[in-house]
């Protein structure tokens, strides 16, 4: 089954990160959070930026990248 809710992406993702009701897997909210911030879900870019400045979920710590995608976040926000 294909996903296609950004929400509902975002708060599986949310679950991995923090192993509620799944077992933790940063590398699976990761991959979560990329699916819905492929959709504009703006609280996913900001939690896809986190992992960029931090090195999380198998992702290499690259601050250009978490400070692009903390500005996308920041514009969806204001529209």
């Amino acid at each position: 089954m294909m996903m296609q809710d950004a929400g509902a992406m975002y708060f599986l993702g949310i679950c991995h990160e923090r192993g509620m009701g799944t077992p933790h897997n940063e590398a699976k909210a990761a991959e979560l959070y990329r699916r819905a911030a492929s959709h504009n879900h703006a609280s996913a870019l900001y939690n896809l930026a986190v992992f960029f400045e931090n090195g999380i979920g198998g992702i290499l710590c690259n601050r250009y990248n978490a400070c692009l995608l903390l500005g996308y976040a920041l514009n969806l926000k204001k529209l």
